[in-house]
């Protein structure tokens, strides 16, 4: 959020805003960049409920927020990493 006016969207995977004093950086974007979220359903830190929680509240701060539930995942990136990336057009 603090560099939102240098980066087009932002994608994250298994994670979370921790609290309100995290989720309150949002009022410091610059921009209101678009946001993908990427969590899988056996995720023990990062659930797909709070996934879904932070980007309806994401949503109501003005954000473009996209969830993604992997079936079957669990908290290792590096596993879905070339199919979470080329789902988003990265190479």
């Amino acid at each position: 959020m603090f560099e939102s006016r240098y980066l087009p969207a932002t994608a994250i995977h298994a994670g979370a805003w921790r609290d309100a004093q995290g989720f309150a950086a949002m009022d410091y974007a610059k921009r209101k960049i678009p946001i993908a979220l990427v969590v899988g359903d056996r995720d023990a830190f990062f659930g797909g409920r709070r996934s879904h929680r932070d980007g309806e509240c994401s949503e109501a701060k003005g954000f473009d927020v996209a969830v993604t539930i992997i079936k079957g995942h669990d908290h290792n990136y590096y596993v879905q990493a070339g199919r979470s990336t080329r789902n988003y057009g990265v190479s």
